[in-house]
């Protein structure tokens, strides 16, 4: 990892589950991959009502622990990439709930108006990025989370992630 990155990372000031996702949409701007072919994406719900397809490499793939990203996701934590907002396609309907941190910054949380399935997430505040649930991804094989957000809140039994940066909670200021 760039040092320029971690330095960003470490000023970070944001402390609420909930925000760890407008991290994340300020990392898409830093972690890219320019010169390589993009590739195509595609995803769904478990019904498959809502589709999507994304023409671009994942910006980053991360692991939140957050109480917000258990409850939403129903398990002990939340697998994401971001993609450029721009280069995501959609097909279908989805609902909305608007979460909000401790801080009040905004996280828009998209799921499946027929099945449920949490789909999609956009912060208000970063909107050239889109957050995709990895679970909804038709082929996961090629993605390996390097970030891990929230790991106080993590549950006891699920392994810390070798290699992946860790953080209590998010990236400390400094």
């Amino acid at each position: 990892m760039s040092s320029l990155l971690f330095v960003r990372l470490v000023g970070w000031r944001k402390r609420c589950a909930a925000d760890c996702a407008v991290l994340f949409a300020a990392l898409c701007g830093m972690i890219g991959r320019e010169g390589e072919s993009m590739m195509t994406m595609t995803g769904q719900c478990l019904c498959g009502q809502f589709s999507y397809t994304v023409d671009a490499e994942p910006q980053m793939t991360a692991i939140c622990h957050c109480k917000n990203c258990q409850r939403q996701s129903g398990s002990a934590y939340s697998a994401l990439i971001s993609v450029p907002a721009d280069a995501v396609t959609t097909r279908g309907e989805l609902k909305t709930y608007h979460d909000k941190g401790e801080s009040g910054a905004g996280v828009d949380r998209k799921f499946c108006t027929e099945c449920g399935s949490p789909v999609l997430t956009h912060i208000p505040s970063m909107p050239g990025a889109t957050f995709i649930k990895a679970g909804t991804l038709d082929d996961t094989s090629g993605l390996k989370p390097t970030i891990e957000f929230w790991c106080q809140s993590a549950q006891p039994w699920v392994p810390e992630n070798t290699g992946a940066m860790r953080f209590d909670t998010n990236p400390p200021s400094g």
